[in-house]
């Protein structure tokens, strides 16, 4: 993309085709292919898709649209929800009218349409309640744009920018906003932000905890939530139980190079028996929510907690080289 200007609509379907993509790598099986496929679609289908379903009444009338709605688009094939079995047979005599429609009035080509009785009664209620038209964006007021930029192209940018204005202001009318935290994503729900700024925000509440859970591992549940009000018991858990895994497996890889010290008759490194300690008495923390200074290893009768691993006698050793 480099040195090059392309539509805007080229832009916002390659765009909304990468963010979906992304955001559905993982295989759900019949729940992604059957439940909610609508979700699933391609940039280009999901653009084809919202003009359909905005000007539906106007190619189909008020009866058809009333009890057959436009639920998917895959290429050249269109899905239907009807809302019965008679309504379902209606549309083999109304197929062929449906194409010539679209075609004509929104420029893109079916080849194919299916359809399955469904649910339809909320969608239309909903529709009839928030349609507004969009608002013109010849009415828009263009931004003002350097002297430098040649004419043709202050002209362009200036129409794309009215556009814009425009069809966010539509946008607004049937309830929807942008989101508060990155002014890119539009939103229909009671949330400020979106779902991508809120997934964020989960993954720096994570990052924080574990850091702060790292640092201090004998902290409870209670201490973290006063820093970290957002962050739930079960996340908490979660993140504990990680790095007991991890301490563990440190210290497993600590032992085995001083028991092939020891099995080759080597001094050990006291170094690395104090870092083997160390993991130690993080494993203990992890588990048990004890502060470090009730934990003896001198006196390993005193730990409440001790995990199932050949550690001790080296810990033993330690006391009594030789």
């Amino acid at each position: 993309m480099q040195n090059k200007i392309f539509p805007i609509s080229e832009l916002l379907t390659e765009t909304i085709n990468e963010i979906i993509i992304e955001s559905h790598k993982s295989d759900f099986g019949s729940f992604r292919n059957n439940v909610y496929p609508q979700f699933f679609l391609n940039g280009k289908d999901l653009v084809r898709l919202g003009k359909l379903k905005y000007n539906w009444k106007k190619i189909v009338g008020d009866e058809t649209a009333k009890n057959a709605i436009p639920t998917r688009i895959s290429g050249k094939r269109l899905f239907l929800s009807c809302s019965n079995s008679q309504w379902l047979h209606t549309l083999i005599f109304l197929k062929e009218n449906i194409v010539q429609k679209v075609k004509n009035q929104l420029g893109f080509e079916l080849n194919e349409i299916k359809g399955e009785v469904g649910q339809i009664k909320d969608f239309i209620s909903k529709n009839e309640k928030h349609c507004f038209e969009p608002p013109s964006w010849e009415k828009e007021e263009p931004p003002s744009i350097p002297s430098e930029v040649p004419q043709e192209m202050k002209k362009k940018i200036q129409i794309i920018a009215q556009k814009l204005d425009a069809r966010k202001k539509w946008f607004e009318l049937n309830g929807f906003h942008l989101c508060e935290k990155c002014q890119a994503n539009l939103i229909q729900s009671s949330s400020n932000i979106c779902a991508v700024c809120s997934s964020q925000n989960r993954e720096n509440l994570l990052i924080q905890a574990r850091s702060i859970l790292l640092e201090t591992p004998w902290i409870s549940f209670f201490q973290t939530s006063q820093i970290l009000p957002e962050l739930g018991i079960s996340d908490w858990r979660n993140i504990r139980n990680e790095l007991y895994n991890e301490c563990l497996k440190i210290a497993d890889e600590y032992a085995i190079s001083v028991a092939k010290q020891l099995e080759n008759d080597q001094e050990i490194d006291h170094e690395e028996m104090e870092n083997f300690k160390a993991e130690v008495i993080k494993t203990i923390i992890l588990s048990h929510e004890e502060i470090p200074i009730k934990i003896d290893l001198n006196d390993l009768t005193s730990i409440p907690y001790l995990p199932e691993r050949n550690w001790w006698f080296l810990i033993n050793y330690s006391k009594n080289p030789g």
